[in-house]
């Protein structure tokens, strides 16, 4: 009896030998598994890491290239505004200019108009000096008055002069005043171009 005790406990041992071997190789099995599982894991998130950081720096290169789109556009509307100003300034200068030419025309007319009447009523006060004259000489008696008239004319001639000289005076200052005001307009344009260079 005792020898089958044995023989029954030896086997008994030896399957529970098998089992325990059995367990110790599912557990060795598993704990492969689970350390493939950890290295995968840390490759998943080495790639999950890397296509994260890859996916930010594309986000920030899309954005730094977006601004620079904004930017372009922005200059171009700048450089299309200041072509419209540069367009709208010289169509101001061009109409100043004319209106400049159309003024000096004028006055040189007017000038002109001025001096035929000027020229006329020296031609008649010379007539009617002279018809004056030659009376004096048939008269004698009348030389004061041939210097009156001839102090009239005198009069009228140095009043003519003023007028001219002040109608001259104030076409020169209008036509200054324009200049100075193409010269100011001008300024101002090298000025808005040299600030948009900058």
């Amino acid at each position: 009896m005792g020898t089958i005790k044995r023989l029954k406990s030896s086997s008994q041992r030896q399957n529970w030998e098998k089992i325990f071997s059995a367990l110790v190789r599912m557990l060795e099995t598993q704990q492969k598994q689970l350390e493939t599982l950890v290295l995968e894991r840390k490759v998943l998130e080495d790639r999950i890491r890397m296509q994260h950081d890859r996916w930010t720096s594309d986000s920030r290169l899309y954005e730094d290239f977006i601004c620079q789109l904004k930017g372009e556009l922005a200059l171009r509307d700048m450089e299309r505004s200041l072509e419209a100003s540069k367009l709208d300034l010289n169509t101001s200068m061009k109409q100043r200019d004319s209106f400049l030419r159309q003024i000096t025309s004028e006055h040189s007319n007017d000038e002109l108009q001025d001096f035929k009447e000027l020229f006329s009523l020296l031609c008649t006060k010379i007539t009617v000096t002279s018809d004056v004259t030659s009376r004096t000489f048939s008269n004698s008696g009348k030389t004061n008055k041939r210097t009156r008239n001839s102090k009239a004319f005198n009069i009228e001639i140095e009043r003519l002069q003023n007028a001219y000289e002040k109608l001259e005076s104030e076409r020169s200052s209008e036509v200054t005043a324009l200049l100075a005001e193409k010269t100011f307009v001008w300024n101002q344009y090298n000025i808005m171009e040299n600030d948009y260079k900058n």
